[in-house]
């Protein structure tokens, strides 16, 4: 049980870009759907913690220094939070 209340702050790392055929640098999108997708695959752990940090009405320092347990528990509550609000607009556009 030790485990579930380690905090999380390093087992986060920034991701890395993925590199050009090359080796120059990552490699060029295809589409503006691919870049946010790729932005979001490289940044989208800080995203978390933003967001984690407004829910708690804290600075990031809280959110490093928080229990797994508790900074999973918070990213459900986002997730579920935000597909809640993706099904009222449905519903809301419908009428």
């Amino acid at each position: 049980m030790e485990a579930a209340v380690r905090p999380f702050s390093d087992i986060l790392e920034p991701a890395r870009p993925a590199a050009s055929p090359d080796g120059q640098g990552p490699v060029p999108f295809d589409s503006t759907a691919e870049a946010i997708e790729g932005f979001g695959r490289t940044w989208g752990w800080i995203d978390a913690v933003i967001d984690i940090a407004h829910i708690i009405n804290d600075k990031w320092d809280a959110v490093w220094e928080m229990p797994m347990l508790v900074f999973l528990t918070l990213l459900r509550y986002r997730h579920d939070r935000a597909e809640m609000e993706r099904a009222r607009n449905r519903r809301a556009l419908k009428k």
